[in-house]
């Protein structure tokens, strides 16, 4: 199974789908070992080849066989599961299994369409909640943006240096990547407050639940991918780049916005803000662009 970096990062579950739409049936292609152990499995070989059907429960193979229509342009698989609210895989011992799937297409052809099926990790997130909640006094709270919604300024700094603790208490992984419109975008206030919200709407809508999003001040802001490697950060940063230049481009014809990211180890807050400054000045300079670390 190829692995996607765009879609996924090293603990996800991955189920591979095949939809044949003249056999009219849905099977597992590929199964990773992340996806074996959720469904408790010690081998792919009983499931490969299986239906689909046979690691659903009742009620999502009902919904799933009730609205997938097998032509090449009818609602398909992907459409059916993306709308699923309760959606749930069955395990070995037949006890449902209630997860947050997303489906990917991927290379198809005619009447036969293939999906990845993608069950995030969130043991990370969890872990680092309770770290959290460990680290920060008793009663602490964090504070949001009135207009943005998302972490303010001086939360934003706490939060860092939570993820900073936690990544070196643990060793997990993680990239930190500062965002900000290229210094020849409008100015003017009203126009930054409105591209501020398309940045963090866009942004929230390519990065997980479960990572962070917050406000440095200056017209600058931050997101957290956790669980990211630093083998994979160049293109998921691009990717999420590209996500969030289309939806201002959409907005404001013309607005650009650059990227500096890097890898989060062992340092310190101010140390790793100074080496993001310089990455982000350098993806100004090239423009429009995603600029790493060099430190």
């Amino acid at each position: 199974m190829n692995d996607n970096v765009i879609a996924r990062r090293a603990n996800d579950a991955v189920i591979s789908l095949q939809q044949n739409n003249v056999l009219r049936k849905v099977i597992i292609s590929a199964i990773n070992d992340q996806a074996l152990r959720l469904l408790g499995f010690d081998s792919g070989t009983l499931l490969i080849g299986a239906p689909l059907d046979s690691i659903l429960d009742l009620n999502t193979k009902h919904i799933i066989n009730s609205y997938v229509e097998y032509t090449n342009s009818g609602t398909d698989l992907a459409d059916v599961i993306s709308k699923i609210s309760n959606f749930a895989l069955l395990n070995c011992k037949l006890q449902a299994v209630p997860v947050r799937p997303k489906i990917f297409r991927v290379t198809s052809e005619k009447d036969l369409l293939n999906y990845e099926l993608l069950v995030r990790d969130t043991s990370i997130s969890q872990k680092l909640a309770a770290f959290r909640s460990e680290t920060l006094p008793a009663g602490a709270r964090y504070t949001m943006d009135k207009d943005l919604e998302i972490l303010d300024p001086i939360s934003t700094k706490t939060e860092i240096d939570v993820i900073l603790g936690f990544v070196r208490e643990s060793s997990i992984e993680a990239v930190i990547s500062l965002v900000a419109l290229d210094p020849t975008v409008n100015n003017a206030e009203d126009a930054q407050k409105e591209m501020h919200s398309v940045i963090v709407d866009a942004l929230s809508a390519n990065i997980r639940y479960t990572d962070i999003v917050g406000y440095l001040g200056n017209n600058q802001f931050m997101f957290v991918l956790l669980g990211c490697s630093k083998a994979d950060a160049h293109v998921a940063v691009s990717r999420i780049h590209a996500r969030v230049s289309e939806r201002l481009s959409n907005y404001a014809p013309g607005t650009t916005i650059s990227f500096g990211y890097s890898n989060i180890g062992d340092t310190e807050y101010n140390s790793l803000l100074a080496n993001l400054q310089q990455a982000l000045l350098l993806a100004h300079r090239q423009g429009k662009s995603v600029a790493a670390s060099t430190n």
